[in-house]
């Protein structure tokens, strides 16, 4: 787990957790703040801490380091500023930390976690709250960007992407966001996704003066997506600090397995219209048998095209849009992952993870909401006639059988693009192939909306 907080960073072998820093003034010498990093060590079995804005003197740190982390090995860029603004700290019994790089106001290192098997980049950021000396911090960062594999940059910014991030009676400055935000593109970075707390830092001051930002970031790179597909940023509650503390985690859970959806560039194959009405016109059993030679057939070819691609790899690297193409199937992941949840809130306010547990609080929720029993007032009939009351006419139609056309009409409605049904089948399959499926679609639609149907079916599926 990484965790980076109001002092600190961390990374067990379950979660990667990072805690922002906490407020600048007020740093790691007191007491409490040593026992609360300790509490948060032990109750999230961290391997890797980061510690953020200490304010403690060299000559204390020594003791500190010594009485309260007796566990770890650690790293203080000291040497980059004298208030020893960042510390890492690791438990070599599970993790190799390799510093490469240290700065005032960044530590880049690499990780090799010994039980996950994984390994990544990590850099640990306190951004300054001057414009001009953040320049350097900028300039770090692009270096850092050129290496290859997973990468994370994790900390206070000490700036907003977007005006909608701070509240204030003063907008952020323009210039300070286009620069961050351009920044970011040259490196190739992007925001993790996340849940919790938006606003990471708030001044505590009076209601006139309070001002709310999210100045705390979890960032990954193209690589960083493409392998860790279940990884998520937490803003927690800041607790004694001014920063949200964030968590970094990486599910164990297998992704969920993936669905057929119909492909909309399929309509666009010359054979299309000719396989949809041939597949009309199959049995289900004849079916099931061309599904399985079909599936044969589908690997052998991947087999074969296994085979052509390690033969090349011989005799020269592929290098041609590799750039592109690594972006191209990073947003991919990046979308994959946006609706992967993670975990989960329940109405209790208790935190559910895993797929299992996020699932049952789903069921919990919907269950209570629709699924319980509650009294209800019958209406007194006296009461209609003094009301609006829909005419005969109006009466009629709505009791009317639903026509062909009216079915049609509501299809043809639906973008192609939008999501498919539970079958995998959006509008974009049905409409061009209308004149085939029109009669069987029309029939289902029909069978569904007769009342004692419809009721048959439901209970046929649950």
């Amino acid at each position: 787990m990484v965790s980076v907080t109001p002092g600190y960073d961390v990374l067990t072998s379950e979660n990667t957790t990072v805690q922002l820093p906490c407020s600048p003034n007020k740093g790691f010498n007191k007491l409490v703040k040593h026992l609360e990093v300790v509490n948060f060590l032990q109750h999230n079995k961290i391997d890797i801490l980061g510690l953020l804005e200490t304010r403690v003197k060299l000559n204390k740190s020594h003791r500190i380091l010594r009485s309260k982390f007796k566990k770890y090995s650690n790293f203080c860029n000291y040497n980059m500023h004298h208030n020893g603004r960042i510390w890492l700290l690791w438990d070599t019994s599970t993790t190799k930390v390799s510093v490469l790089q240290e700065h005032a106001q960044v530590v880049h290192c690499f990780v090799q976690h010994f039980a996950s098997g994984r390994s990544f980049h990590l850099s640990v950021v306190y951004g300054s709250n001057c414009p001009m000396a953040r320049q350097s911090l900028w300039n770090s960062l692009i270096q850092q960007s050129h290496q290859t594999g997973p990468w994370v940059v994790m900390g206070d910014f000490n700036i907003v992407r977007y005006a909608h991030e701070k509240i204030s009676n003063t907008p952020p400055d323009l210039t300070d966001m286009t620069d961050f935000n351009s920044f970011l593109s040259e490196c190739g970075l992007d925001d993790m996704h996340g849940s919790g707390i938006d606003f990471t830092w708030f001044n505590k001051q009076e209601v006139n003066t309070r001002v709310y930002s999210k100045l705390d970031r979890v960032l990954i790179n193209a690589d960083w997506l493409i392998s860790f597909t279940q990884t998520t940023a937490q803003f927690l509650p800041p607790g004694i600090y001014d920063h949200c503390p964030a968590l970094l985690s990486f599910s164990k859970d297998p992704l969920p397995k993936k669905q057929f959806k119909f492909l909309n560039c399929w309509i666009d194959h010359p054979e299309f219209l000719t396989k949809v009405a041939e597949a009309w016109q199959i049995s289900p059993v004849d079916l099931i048998l061309k599904e399985k030679t079909a599936s044969q057939e589908f690997w052998a070819l991947k087999e074969a095209e296994t085979k052509i691609l390690i033969q090349k790899a011989k005799v020269h690297d592929i290098e041609h849009n590799d750039s592109r193409s690594k972006f191209f199937f990073a947003k991919i992941k990046e979308r994959q992952q946006s609706q992967y949840i993670g975990e989960i809130q329940d109405i209790h306010g208790s935190l559910h993870s895993g797929l299992h547990d996020v699932g049952e609080a789903f069921v919990d929720y919907y269950q209570q909401l629709l699924g319980s029993s509650s009294t209800v007032h019958p209406i007194d009939p006296c009461f209609i006639p003094y009301g609006q009351c829909l005419s005969d006419q109006d009466q009629a139609a709505l009791i009317a059988p639903i026509s062909r056309t009216e079915i049609q009409s509501a299809l043809f409605s639906i973008h192609s693009s939008k999501n498919p049904g539970i079958d995998g089948f959006s509008s974009g399959f049905f409409k061009p192939a209308w004149d085939i499926i029109a009669d069987d679609f029309c029939l289902a639609v029909l069978d569904f909306s007769r009342p004692t149907s419809c009721l048959n079916k439901l209970m046929s599926l649950s």
